[in-house]
């Protein structure tokens, strides 16, 4: 069984806090989801929320490569016409 953990950046007006801490705080989370043999990270995308939710999960993915060893990172949707799909492949 593989085990992974599935990351929005969302970041809701009750619990507002500054971006960075968000995103440090989740990159943080998957830094510690690898040492800790998790198998994946898995990302969404959505655009146009107030919330924060993820509107470029391939720029994270990058981040998220930067503080991981060797835990599988992937997209759980990609809103295809967003996207260049050349950079996308």
């Amino acid at each position: 069984m593989e085990v992974g953990l599935f990351f929005a950046f969302r970041n809701p007006t009750p619990w507002l806090r500054p971006a960075a801490d968000v995103f440090a705080d989740a990159l943080e989370q998957v830094r510690l989801a690898d040492e800790l043999d998790f198998d994946g990270v898995w990302l969404g995308e959505h655009h146009f929320t107030d919330d924060g939710f993820d509107p470029s999960p391939m720029a994270l993915a990058s981040a998220i490569a930067v503080v991981t060893r060797r835990v599988q990172i992937g997209t759980y949707v990609l809103l295809l016409p967003q996207h260049q799909p050349v950079r996308l492949a």
